[in-house]
């Protein structure tokens, strides 16, 4: 009964995992709708076959609307490219959301995964397969800080390297109108990615509510922490069931997590992993700045700080500043810190060569969500190889934790009202294997400066992956054709793109048509990310 059920979800599971979160609906692929009896049967007699002992649990709060809006697109893996004219911007839809939904592409609304009681998910939830899909998103959110309103706009891309993309995103307003950006770079699946999409945002809720009326920097910082440690307690919590029962694999299923928080005028970086953050700074002549700082209510020296920030954007004068630091084993830092934690074992970091070293030669981040065998003894697997359920195994010395989920948390003030700082890159590690901070924030503060900020997370993948097409000495086109899996994972990870533009109509995009295309009205996500631009 068991391998039956087992059988069918697997062959099925990727069909129920494309389901999007929109207000009230919910889309789904054709098909679904009939399969879901089948599935919720199929669960429950996995259940009984399992003899687990559970209780479902789904809930969705509803509070009042905020002022949110976006729009986004999801597609199954498509059909041979097509001119890029072929795509009809029809295909956009646009939405309201409500602050306690948020915007996150993931399939917490599923009826088919609230039907399983949550023992039963351990077992058959990392188990599933998922549809590896390219996304896209634009739209403008509002924040209220004591001082004044602000206005934030996004532009969002994701793009498959792996056959099941293991890359995640949240964009939301929480509670108190402060503003939540997560991307979780998933290895060995997308499950503990998943996971932390759902739960990491509202576990950072529940630790700011219980400060009460707290709120500064360093509380902050730490309820972000506790926020982290709390989703990671979560995730082990679940893999413990499904290990208990042979699934030794779902031990070495983990996630890198960088969230970027919107919070009283300060901006809050926390980071688990080798994810990164870098803030875009418009480069002026020192004389220039010291006049608008000088004359700050002069209209005359508002124009000429204008011109000249236009005719700094369009040569590309643009400086990265990084907001987060990677944990990577390559590091000097994070390997002489494993060392000390760990001497006499000789083997506590191996590198491949110089750009690809690992934790007891298994996992290059040196902090993540999951991968609960480098964190608890009970966890480590048999040394029988044959038996796949044993999960991964390290041989003495082995002297567990090797890695943390504990966040490094970096704030930032003043960013929010410094003219120069007009936007932050969020990407996943397969967007920063391909191009340097440098590379990236030049990029995108010319393209924003050309008018097209809603599109321009879609433009940065474009780029890199002209990047990786030209170091492999192929062609773009020849690039964008591997299908994903392991042809194409061999040339380039998964991507996840984020630019949060900070400045309105300062970063070239005109408040009336904020999250808006001018030719139709709606944002235009029917464009295939992967086309270069200007093709």
């Amino acid at each position: 009964m068991l391998r039956t059920a087992s059988a069918i979800l697997l062959r099925y599971g990727s069909m129920t995992c494309q389901s999007v979160s929109r207000s009230s609906s919910m889309v789904r692929p054709a098909g679904v709708h009939s399969l879901l009896p089948a599935l919720s049967a199929v669960s429950s007699s996995a259940q009984r076959a399992l003899s687990l002992s559970s209780s479902s649990s789904s809930s969705s709060s509803s509070s009042s609307s905020s002022s949110f809006s976006s729009s986004s697109s999801s597609s199954s893996p498509p059909p041979p490219r097509l001119p890029l004219s072929s795509f009809s911007p029809s295909l956009a839809t646009t939405s309201s959301l409500s602050s306690s939904k948020g915007h996150n592409q993931n399939h917490k609304n599923n009826p088919f995964f609230n039907s399983l009681p949550l023992a039963a998910a351990a077992a058959t939830l990392l188990a599933l397969t998922t549809v590896a899909i390219t996304q896209q998103d634009a739209g403008t959110f509002y924040f209220r800080p004591p001082t004044r309103p602000h206005r934030v706009m996004y532009s969002l891309s994701t793009y498959p390297g792996n056959e099941y993309i293991e890359d995640r995103h949240e964009i939301r307003e929480i509670m108190g109108g402060d503003v939540f950006c997560g991307v979780f770079d998933g290895h060995g699946g997308w499950q503990v990615a998943e996971y932390a999409s759902v739960h990491l945002s509202k576990n950072l809720e529940i630790e700011l509510s219980n400060m009460g009326h707290r709120s500064e920097p360093e509380e902050v910082s730490k309820a972000l922490i506790r926020a982290f440690e709390r989703t990671d307690r979560g995730v082990i919590h679940k893999v413990h069931h499904a290990f208990e029962i042979g699934l030794g694999n779902v031990a070495k299923v983990g996630a890198c997590a960088l969230t970027l928080l919107i919070k009283n005028q300060h901006v809050f970086v926390a980071n688990a992993g080798d994810c990164r953050a870098v803030l875009g700074k418009r480069q002026l002549p020192a004389t220039v700045g010291g006049a608008r700082r000088t004359t700050k209510g002069a209209t005359t020296a508002k124009a000429a700080v204008t011109a000249t920030a236009t005719a700094a954007a369009a040569a590309g004068q643009y400086v990265a500043v990084a907001l987060s630091q990677d944990h990577n084993a390559k590091l000097p830092k994070e390997a002489l810190a494993l060392q000390q934690a760990h001497p006499g074992e000789p083997d506590i970091v191996k590198c491949k060569h110089a750009n690809a070293c690992y934790v007891k030669g298994r996992l290059q981040p040196t902090r993540a969500l999951g991968d609960a065998y480098l964190k608890y003894s009970e966890f480590n697997g048999r040394p029988n190889r044959s038996d796949s359920s044993a999960g991964r195994y390290i041989p003495p010395p082995y002297t567990p934790p090797y890695i943390t989920a504990t966040p490094e948390v970096q704030v930032f003030e003043g960013v929010l009202d410094d003219p120069t700082a007009e936007f932050i890159i969020v990407a996943t590690d397969g967007v920063w294997d391909l191009l340097t901070n440098e590379e990236a924030v030049r990029f995108v503060g010319q393209t924003i400066a050309k008018g097209d900020g809603m599109h321009v997370s879609q433009q940065l993948i474009a780029h890199a992956l002209e990047a990786r097409a030209k170091d492999l000495g192929m062609t773009v086109e020849d690039l964008r054709v591997l299908p994903p899996g392991k042809a194409r994972r061999s040339k380039h990870d998964d991507m996840t793109a984020l630019v949060i533009m900070l400045q309105g109509s300062a970063a070239g995009v005109a408040p009336e048509s904020a999250a808006a295309n001018p030719q139709d009205g709606k944002v235009d996500t029917s464009i295939d990310p992967t086309v270069p631009p200007g093709e």
